[in-house]
């Protein structure tokens, strides 16, 4: 499987994905903020980076301190800047994946992200493998 092959089914639904919403921008990212395939509008590297730490960070506090058995996604809303959802990308043992969409504050996410995660986690699974034979 080449890379550019893998990249480029993953803009395509990233792509359709913000055709469908309507949303601003998608893109999937390594747990290290690494982007792995973007479509919409640019974003920082440095905010990639910022979205999976806050992620893990209030993950473990609502694990920790709520007792939450499972978070599926993180969302975000500033009215002025829009909402910005984060779902991991659950791949074998380990969450190596993030799923970041970016929308205008009105606009509904949870249908179209469900179904993009679905697509998403198809794709990434020979990958998540190598990340797991690799730690």
């Amino acid at each position: 499987m080449s890379s550019d092959g893998f990249q480029g089914r993953v803009t395509t639904l990233l792509q359709a994905n913000n055709a469908t919403g309507p949303y601003l921008m998608s893109l999937v990212c390594t747990a290290q903020g690494l982007v792995v395939a973007s479509a919409g509008d640019a974003i920082a590297e440095e905010d990639v980076a910022a979205f999976t730490s806050l992620f893990d960070d209030i993950v473990r506090r609502a694990v920790r301190d709520l007792h939450f058995q499972r978070v599926d996604e993180v969302t975000l809303l500033d009215p002025g800047r829009g909402r910005t959802i984060i779902r991991p990308l659950a791949m074998g043992a380990g969450v190596p994946f993030f799923l970041v969409v970016r929308a205008e504050p009105r606009i509904s996410w949870r249908r179209n992200t469900s179904r993009l995660v679905t697509e998403l986690q198809q794709e990434l699974t020979p990958f998540a493998d190598l990340e797991e034979g690799a730690a």
